[in-house]
């Protein structure tokens, strides 16, 4: 497992392989063994054994109607994101919202549905991880906004983008949000996580 240590908020990664049962509840064990696809209790084994080396055992998993995991039993805030290597899961007493997104994926396919021609011209708009710091960046604020009929294109607006300080400043339908911190992870994925000021 891997710790990366955020002004607010700590966020363990667990290889989606190497997640294990050790660390789980007796719940988080039933809960898994309830999912039929292989690669789905992958994902859970991984997350869950992240989260509960960094808090224990103490508070439960529910889900919202949204499907976005949260803690009962504690004051902790979690977001949860995983691909195809990484399992991660964001902690702190804030909300927050997280993403984490193979570089390998093509995003340029889509690129229309989520950047704007104002995007296009921000600065370091031509560096290669342009494409996916901002789909990565808006999935992270559409976990963080929590609303329903999100539109990455007209709602979610990136506004300004410093790769050196692996930051970016974006607005939610004209409102100003928290800043997003971005990591490469592992040198395949990139990191995306907004938490709100606390």
């Amino acid at each position: 497992m891997k710790i990366i240590e955020f002004d607010s908020h700590k966020v363990a990664l667990t290889p989606i392989s190497e997640g294990s049962t050790e660390a789980l509840t007796q719940t988080d064990i039933a809960y898994i063994a309830t999912l039929s696809s292989p690669a789905r209790r992958a994902e859970q084994r991984a997350w869950r054994s992240a989260l509960r080396s960094l808090i224990g055992k103490e508070a439960e998993i529910e889900y919202l109607p949204s499907g976005a995991p949260r803690l009962t039993g504690c004051d902790w805030q979690i977001g949860v994101s995983h691909n195809t290597e990484w399992a991660a899961v964001a902690i702190g007493k804030a909300r927050c919202g997280i993403d984490i997104e193979l570089l390998s994926r093509n995003f340029e396919r889509v690129a229309a549905r989520y950047i704007s021609q104002e995007e296009e011209q921000l600065h370091d708009s031509t560096h290669p991880l342009f494409k996916p710091l901002l789909w990565s960046a808006k999935e992270a604020i559409y976990k963080y906004v929590a609303s329903e009929g999100v539109d990455f294109l007209r709602d979610i607006q990136v506004t300004a983008l410093d790769m050196d300080a692996q930051k970016l400043s974006a607005v939610f339908r004209g409102e100003p949000l928290p800043k997003i911190e971005f990591r490469l992870v592992g040198g395949s994925s990139l990191l995306c996580l907004i938490c709100e000021k606390q």
